[in-house]
């Protein structure tokens, strides 16, 4: 497989250290410890969750999130909404996702 535009090869690690710098224990992350790091897009989370409050998900509703990145996005719904979310990306370095 080639390489994806958006695989740099340090996503990752840059990102854990940055959560080691800040204080946080990666073994008990929660969403918001992620929310500042992970939403990859134009105007990031706040555009995650104003897409969020246009559509009509309610608790225990199945989701795809595809392209997802680090899984922000799915963490996030998961956490806000309580739906269950399959998370799948092609860059190898955005590592193996599940269901949340």
């Amino acid at each position: 497989m080639t390489a994806s535009p958006y695989e740099t090869g340090v996503a990752r690690a840059s990102i854990e250290r940055a959560l080691i710098a800040a204080g946080k224990d990666l073994e008990h992350l929660v969403p918001a410890d992620l929310g500042m790091l992970e939403d990859f897009h134009t105007i990031g989370r706040i555009a995650t969750s104003q897409l969020v409050d246009l559509l009509d998900i309610a608790a225990g509703t199945e989701v795809l999130d595809a392209g997802t990145g680090i899984g922000g996005t799915a963490r996030y719904l998961a956490d806000r909404l309580r739906c269950k979310v399959t998370a799948v990306d092609l860059a190898e370095e955005c590592g193996e996702k599940s269901s949340a």
